[in-house]
């Protein structure tokens, strides 16, 4: 049974009452000052037992997390006293280490034993086994450093409850600094804190490879999404590394902001993650029994597991889609490498035909019908509209639309007698085996695409020939 008062002292870090009133060990005054690690470390005594000594320490909670640094302080404080307990704790948060050390059977190995935890909630069997360290009235008259050290022994020389030691313990530091810097709202502290932290982004965006095998870029935006949220939520104080928290908030975000992002259908979380697990299950079945009998054992596991054999099916299909194309892959790529060519040289060569040769029948018109189709499809000007271009004539509306009218009727006669074997404007020498050559098209299909090349020259500022220029009534 734990007593009240021992548990309450160590809550709050008075452990020379606890030790001397509750425990019944000695008084013993001393204080102990050691330079390690450019550190000034100060020691006070607590209480010894037959010249086994306990010791307090008072640590920041960046030097609180340092492994290291407290098996040096122990290895200084062991040439002084040999048989000793080091009690390490700290304010912000209130935090304590409890560390001892026994030498071995060849006299020069030490065995070290820390024992972090934070103080608002100590460990239940630690406070069990220092309440062992107890004497009594009775004990005194037998009590010897044997006695004292065997119990202390049991109390200490066990497996940790809990494990608060940074692995890095330079880069916790800087990362504590930071985030100090961070919660007093330092200009521009957020985001160097942020940036210090990017390697555990990294990190956790393997893991959408993992699941779903998503593209590396685009996992590790949706990772800094979840270090983002974990950084705005982080107090040093509390005495968590930054890693522990950002841990969850990382994986919150990739099983939420990938699944959504990985798939072209959207799949529901809670349905998605037992499919996930039963995929596995599947390959087991598989590599064991074969397609058959696999496939009916997987559908009674899927029953068992309360999972739906038509999710499942879903589930495959989803994972498969790769476009809402209903080509095949190999086809879709062919048809992504298409778009982002450029026209194909045989599209481009007739074209430029179709433009010489719209060009050439223009020159055949009047004076009047090449100003008016000038300014109606803005050829080498502005585009005009049909009241423009009467008010300049001094004619109606309609009469300007019938000259136009005329003019194209002229152009389309033109272009449906051109013989593309005869006609010098088309000396290409197309391929037979090509089937969208202007010689392959026939007489309707050339006077169709008269009124497109005429929009072609229009959209593509095409200039038009000098004489088509001359004399224009606009200038």
């Amino acid at each position: 049974m734990i007593p009240l008062n021992l548990e309450e002292c160590v809550k709050q870090h008075r452990f020379k009452e606890m030790f001397i009133d509750e425990l019944g060990w000695e008084n013993f005054s001393s204080t102990q000052e050691l330079e390690i690690q450019d550190q000034s470390i100060r020691l006070e005594s607590v209480a010894e037992k037959r010249g086994l000594r306990v010791f307090c320490c008072k640590l920041h909670r960046t030097s609180l997390a340092n492994r290291g640094l407290l098996r040096c302080i122990q290895r200084q404080v062991i040439r002084l006293h040999h048989e000793h307990i080091i009690v390490y704790h700290s304010d912000e948060p209130q935090k304590q280490v409890w560390q001892w050390a026994i030498h071995q059977g060849d006299g020069r190995k030490v065995r070290h034993r820390e024992h972090p935890f934070l103080s608002y909630q100590p460990p239940r069997p630690l406070l069990e086994r220092i309440a062992n360290l107890r004497f009594t009235l009775d004990d005194e008259e037998n009590a010897t450093i044997v006695d004292a050290l065997e119990r202390t022994r049991r109390a200490l020389d066990v497996i940790p409850e809990q494990e608060m030691f940074a692995r890095f313990p330079m880069y916790a530091k800087q990362s504590d600094e930071l985030a100090v810097a961070m919660r007093a709202g330092e200009p521009g502290a957020f985001d160097r804190f942020c940036e210090f932290h990017l390697r555990l982004a990294k990190r956790a965006s393997r893991m959408l490879g993992h699941w779903f095998g998503m593209d590396e870029d685009d996992a590790f935006q949706i990772a800094c999404i979840g270090l983002v949220q974990a950084a705005k939520r982080y107090d040093p104080v509390r005495g968590f590394q930054f890693s522990t928290i950002a841990s969850y908030w990382l994986r919150n975000c990739c099983q939420r902001y990938g699944l959504g992002s990985a798939y072209l259908v959207r799949f529901p979380v809670h349905v998605f993650w037992p499919l996930y697990k039963m995929q596995f299950t599947e390959r087991r079945l598989l590599a064991s029994f074969g397609l058959p009998v696999a496939r009916e054992k997987f559908y009674r596991s899927c029953k068992n597991n309360n999972v739906s054999v038509r999710d499942w099916i879903t589930y495959q299909r989803v994972k498969e889609l790769k476009t809402f194309s209903v080509l095949e892959r190999e086809d879709w790529n062919s048809l992504i490498s298409i778009k982002e060519m450029s026209e194909s040289p045989v599209n481009e060569l007739i074209l430029n035909e179709l433009r010489h040769a719209v060009r050439a029948g223009i020159l055949r018109l009047n004076h009047r019908e090449q100003i008016i189709l000038q300014y109606r499809y803005g050829i080498g000007c502005q585009e005009h509209t049909l009241e423009d271009v009467a008010t300049v004539f001094g004619l109606t509306r309609e009469r300007i639309r019938q000259i136009q009218a005329r003019a194209e009727e002229k152009l389309k006669v033109f272009l449906s007698q051109l013989d593309p074997n005869q006609e010098s404007l088309f000396k290409a020498d197309f391929p037979e085996d090509c089937p969208d050559a202007f010689e392959k098209l026939g007489i309707d299909e050339k006077i169709n695409m008269v009124n497109e090349s005429l929009n072609i020259i229009q959209s593509e500022g095409v200039e038009p020939p000098i004489e088509f220029c001359q004399n224009t009534p606009f200038e």
